[in-house]
C-alpha cells in the first residue's frame, strides 16, 4: 500500500473486511471508504455513491472476492464484472486479495477479478501460503504488471533485504512435487466437513437474522437484537 499512496489519500473497501488490512490502512494515514456487506454481498448502490462524491481522489480499492474474511461470502461472476468495469470507468487500480481461494467445498470455482484485466496494468492480485499451509509460512505471492512488481521489489529490498531462502526452498520443492495439490484434497475434505457441521448448529441452535458463508475458513452472523460491541 505504501507503494502507490500518500498519506490522505482515499481507498475504498469492503465493510467489514480483514481486521489487519484496516490497521495496516490506518498505520499509513489513509482515508477509508467502507463499503457494506449485506445479505446480497457488497452494496453497489453504496460504492457507486462513493465513487461519483470521491471522484479523481480514491487511489485503489482493496477487495477480496472469494470467501471474504471475515464473511466468507463469494462474490458472483456478474458482480466481479460489475466491480471491476466501475473500477475501470474511475481509473482506480484494485488488489484482489485471494488468500485463501482455495478452500472452497461446495461450488466450483469462480475466476479471479485479475483475469478480467487482460494487458490493461489494473489489477494487482495477491496471496499467502499462512492460511493453507500453517501460520509459520510466511510466504505470499504476487501476480502483477511487471513494472509494478519492479516498484514492489525496490520497496522491499528497502525494508527486508532478505527472506528465508530454506521455506522458499522447501515449498518450492512441494509445489512442483505435487504435494500441494495431493493436501489441498484432503483439506477441503476437513475444513469443509467442520464448515458444514458449524453452519448447521448456528441454523440450529442460535437465533440470526442472517447467515453468510460460502466457503473458506469464516462464517458470519447477524443476531437478533444485539449489538456484540457492547460486550
Amino acid at each position: 500500500m505504501s507503494s502507490f499512496t500518500q498519506e490522505k489519500d482515499y481507498i475504498i473497501c469492503e465493510n467489514p473486511t480483514h481486521n489487519t488490512a484496516i490497521k495496516i490502512m490506518k498505520s499509513h494515514n489513509l482515508n477509508i471508504l467502507g463499503v457494506d456487506i449485506n445479505e446480497d454481498g457488497l452494496d453497489f448502490n453504496m460504492l457507486e455513491d462513493n465513487l461519483i462524491k470521491y471522484k479523481n481522489k480514491i487511489k485503489f480499492a482493496y477487495i477480496t472476492p472469494s470467501y471474504h474474511n471475515p464473511t466468507g461470502i463469494v462474490m458472483t461472476p456478474e458482480n466481479r464484472y460489475k466491480f471491476y468495469n466501475l473500477m475501470k470507468k474511475y481509473n482506480i487500480a484494485i488488489i484482489e486479495d485471494g488468500f485463501n481461494e482455495e478452500l472452497l467445498y461446495n461450488s466450483s470455482h469462480i475466476f479471479p477479478i485479475c483475469s478480467l484485466d487482460n494487458m490493461n496494468n489494473g489489477v494487482v492480485y495477491i496471496g499467502s501460503f499462512s492460511k493453507i499451509l500453517f501460520p509459520g509460512m510466511r510466504i505470499g505471492w504476487i501476480f502483477a504488471d511487471k513494472k509494478v512488481i519492479n516498484k514492489l521489489e525496490s520497496v522491499k529490498r528497502c525494508r527486508n533485504i532478505h527472506v528465508s531462502f530454506l521455506d522458499q526452498g522447501i515449498l518450492f520443492d512441494y509445489l512442483s512435487n505435487g504435494g500441494f495439490e495431493k493436501y489441498i484434497k484432503k483439506i477441503r475434505k476437513f475444513y469443509g466437513d467442520k464448515f458444514n457441521f458449524a453452519y448447521k448448529c448456528i441454523k440450529k441452535y442460535i437465533k440470526t437474522e442472517y447467515i453468510l458463508g460460502d466457503g473458506g475458513l469464516h462464517i458470519f452472523i447477524k443476531l437478533k437484537n444485539i449489538d456484540t460491541r457492547v460486550y
